[in-house]
């Protein structure tokens, strides 16, 4: 079926065809629709739907739906995959249908609407000075939620076959040449940085960069190269876990917070979800008030555990944490690149990296003499 280009294109023929198709409804039709709300974004289109069946419509018969049109094609596929495999987890929101074209770069898909329940985890406009912080309720609903989705994939074999859409050269080749060539890839992103910015930079600052990267492939040879051939420890993440990502519904509802937008799920170390979660979003007294980055970590190993994690310790994910943190500190000149050094979100992000690399000692992860 052809996918849709625009949101008007959404008509109610079309969704007559598909809710026949995946058997939402078993006879009858959609009489009418309207949009609610629509959302522009970078790469998709997105709005909130309300419709009418005919008269003889019978099954499930849902009135409200949230319809993505993207011309990314990984989220389509990721949700086309749980539906082949009959994976429904309730920390993911339920998908109608799923499809996207390779040739002309569009995908659609249907969601159930949660947008009567969905309370945000914060007031996005209020956290542009970044106090705004989720109260605890909702901060640990999306830990629990991070850790099942976590916890369902765990070492999951299956990943890794020839033919599945998460499979990658990370996992075909030789991980010290990918890890090499990112490295080189790294080098050259912080020098086109300095080449603008050093004159501003803390000299310590500058002294961090360059020995991270000096120290890049030590670090992955001594902590993951072994768990990458064993694939030991790894799982699917969201891949860019902010808060955003997340719907947060309210306490009538009875549903657990729900995982959204899987444009980068992807196999890897699960602490790269966290530290998007917590270190990216926080500042050092956002994180230390009452011990609330500790608590984060606690009760994710702790919900790990309750949805079947063995042989996984808090001491071994404190150290993924700080190793993952190694690696995403380069992200920050990725963001610089993308968003531009005007925008003081990106440099809120770098600092915040920059203090939890400090105040983990990430460093001292290259303390070993070297053989």
């Amino acid at each position: 079926m052809k996918i849709p280009r625009e949101l008007t294109e959404v008509t109610p023929e079309y969704l007559t065809k598909i809710l026949l198709k995946n058997g939402h409804i078993k006879q009858g039709c959609v009489e009418s629709l309207s949009i609610r709300k629509d959302i522009v974004g970078v790469n998709s289109n997105s709005a909130h739907f309300e419709i009418k069946y005919s008269s003889d419509s019978k099954g499930e018969k849902n009135t409200k739906f949230f319809i993505k049109l993207d011309k990314n094609d990984n989220e389509a596929k990721f949700y086309i995959y749980l539906a082949e495999n009959e994976i429904n987890l309730d920390v993911i929101i339920k998908c109608y249908y799923a499809d996207f074209d390779n040739k002309a770069k569009s995908s659609i898909l249907i969601f159930k609407d949660y947008a009567d329940i969905h309370e945000p985890p914060i007031d996005l406009a209020a956290f542009v000075p970044r106090f705004n912080v989720p109260n605890d309720d909702k901060y640990f609903g999306m830990i629990e939620s991070l850790a099942e989705f976590h916890a369902h994939w765990w070492e999951d074999n299956s990943l890794y076959k020839q033919d599945s859409i998460f499979n990658s050269e990370m996992w075909n080749n030789d991980t010290r040449k990918v890890i090499k060539e990112w490295a080189e890839d790294c080098r050259k992103d912080w020098n086109k940085f300095l080449t603008v910015e050093k004159n501003w930079l803390p000299k310590e600052t500058i002294s961090l960069f360059d020995n991270a990267i000096d120290n890049f492939e030590f670090v992955w040879k001594k902590y993951f190269h072994s768990r990458v051939l064993e694939k030991k420890h790894y799982t699917l993440i969201n891949g860019d876990s902010y808060f955003q990502q997340f719907l947060c519904l309210s306490k009538e509802s009875k549903e657990k917070t729900k995982l959204i937008d899987f444009q980068d799920v992807h196999i890897n170390n699960p602490a790269r979800d966290l530290i998007h979660l917590i270190i990216k979003k926080l500042n050092p007294a956002q994180r230390y008030y009452k011990n609330r980055e500790q608590k984060l970590l606690k009760h994710y190993h702790k919900t790990l555990k309750r949805f079947g994690v063995v042989n996984y310790s808090f001491e071994q994910l404190m150290i993924d944490y700080r190793v993952e943190l190694s690696f995403i500190l380069f992200f920050s000149l990725w963001d610089y690149s993308y968003q531009g050094s005007d925008d003081p979100y990106w440099w809120y992000k770098f600092q915040n990296v920059n203090h939890a690399y400090i105040d983990l000692k990430c460093a001292e992860l290259f303390k070993e003499e070297r053989k």
